[in-house]
């Protein structure tokens, strides 16, 4: 019986041992290629999750920061129209405010003309004087010549001189005692506009010959008492001293200025003294700023002066022909807005970098637990299921995590089949036909249980 045992089981296939040996030789194998491939598989990894980071961080970067971008740019022109906006009415506030001083000044002197011009004994007195009489002469001068005289008593530091022009008669007489002569010609005095404009003026500036000051006058015509000829003019001149003292003490900002200029862009005040009477285009002023005084409407204005760029406004006073303009360094007027362009720059650096860090630990959180799984895969193909997941994530990556681990569970169990089935092998060459199977074989694996069982009964039936 032993005999026929051993020839039966000389007969069987020799897959049996060949198959031990194989499993065997094949399981040193893997083992080896396994030792020496795992640095580079491990190298391999950390590659793979270094360039699935740096792409997750480079789209998701390049959407924020174009977006963070965008939105800052607009923050940016937004601020800067609103600081440029505060800065533009600030230097209007400021030009409005000098120029509203100087028509107080002028304004007050324009009036004390017309009360003159209105005054009962100053019509007599033009009235009365005709072509080829002497002024002085008439019954009505001294109490005129008086009351010129109590005017510029009381404000002697500005009034030089109160003054009549008689238009028939061809003569001017001032409270000083003057009296022009014959060389007179009335119409050629700047004065004589008041009759030509109908209205009360300020003449051009211009020095005083006996006093070498700089000085104006305030002129209204007067009118016969019918109120409808004009038959002379009454007038103040006016010493400009008050006025450099008045706009000297005026800053625009902290390195800015106000000049005063005519119509013409005759410079009357400048803090350079040596500027004053010199007009505009001597100093290479910008056409910008005589096309603002001819529109004669408050106008702020950017221009050159020297060379070097201004910012101002041109502001007229009142009705007279006189302007304002304001003078302010662009590199003070502009500071302000550099300044919150170098506080939006900041917020967006500052932005930009936490926007990376904050994606950096992102793109990490979402490969770490991918680039897990994915050496766990590469475990499980290269025959190596002592492996464990720790992935914790409660979502799709999760889910996988567990999918793997059951796989890798069941896979534990075939490995316990497949030992199992090579011990009963063993014993079949070793002649032991008797055998137990402590495992179920689930799935495909009860099929193998199935033969072996088979197998085992006819051995053993022999």
């Amino acid at each position: 019986m032993r005999k026929q045992t051993d020839e039966k089981f000389l007969k069987m296939p020799e897959f049996v041992c060949f198959w031990q040996k194989e499993y065997y030789n094949k399981n040193r194998l893997l083992h080896f290629e396994k030792m020496s491939e795992k640095p580079k598989r491990r190298f391999d990894m950390k590659t793979k999750k270094k360039r699935i980071a740096q792409e997750i961080q480079s789209r998701i970067l390049t959407i924020v920061i174009a977006i963070f971008m965008v939105v800052a740019v607009v923050v940016a022109v937004m601020v800067g129209n609103v600081s440029l906006s505060a800065q533009k009415n600030d230097l209007e506030m400021q030009s409005k405010a000098a120029s509203y001083q100087l028509e107080i000044f002028f304004q007050e002197y324009m009036t004390i003309v017309e009360q003159m011009a209105l005054d009962k004994d100053v019509r007599t007195l033009l009235t009365e004087t005709k072509a080829g009489d002497k002024i002085t002469e008439s019954a009505d001068y001294q109490t005129v010549f008086h009351e010129m005289e109590k005017i510029a008593a009381a404000d002697s530091d500005n009034i030089q001189a109160v003054w009549l022009g008689d238009i028939d008669a061809n003569v001017a007489t001032q409270s000083d005692g003057f009296t022009s002569d014959s060389s007179f010609e009335i119409t050629e005095r700047t004065w004589y506009r008041a009759v030509e404009t109908n209205s009360t003026i300020l003449t051009s500036a211009y020095v005083e010959a006996s006093t070498g000051n700089l000085i104006l006058s305030a002129a209204a015509p007067v009118y016969d008492e019918n109120g409808k000829n004009i038959i002379g003019v009454a007038g103040a001149d006016i010493a400009l001293e008050h006025i450099d003292e008045l706009l000297s003490a005026y800053k625009i900002g902290n390195n800015g200025f106000v000049i005063l200029v005519t119509s013409d862009g005759t410079i009357i005040y400048h803090p350079n003294s040596d500027n004053q009477l010199k007009n505009l285009s001597e100093l290479n002023v910008s056409d910008s700023v005589m096309k603002a005084i001819q529109s004669q409407n408050g106008t702020s204005v950017k221009y050159k002066a020297d060379g070097s760029s201004k910012y101002g406004y041109v502001g007229r006073i009142g009705t007279t022909d006189y302007y304002t303009l304001s003078c302010m360094p662009s590199s003070e007027y502009l500071a302000s807005l550099i300044q919150c362009i170098i506080i939006v720059l900041l917020l967006v650096i500052v932005g930009v970098v936490i926007i990376i860090m904050a994606i950096r630990r992102l793109a990490g959180n979402i490969t770490k637990p991918i680039v897990a799984l994915n050496e766990v895969a590469q475990e499980l193909a290269e025959g190596n299921l002592d492996v464990s997941l720790d992935v914790s994530s409660e979502n799709e990556i999760g889910e996988l995590a567990d999918s793997i681990q059951k796989t890798v569970n069941r896979l534990k169990e075939y490995i316990n089949y497949i030992d199992e089935i090579a011990y009963v092998l063993n014993r079949l060459s070793d002649g032991k036909l008797k055998f137990t199977l402590k495992y179920d074989y689930a799935g495909d694996f009860a099929k193998v249980k199935d033969g072996m069982m088979h197998i085992s009964e006819s051995l053993q039936g022999m």
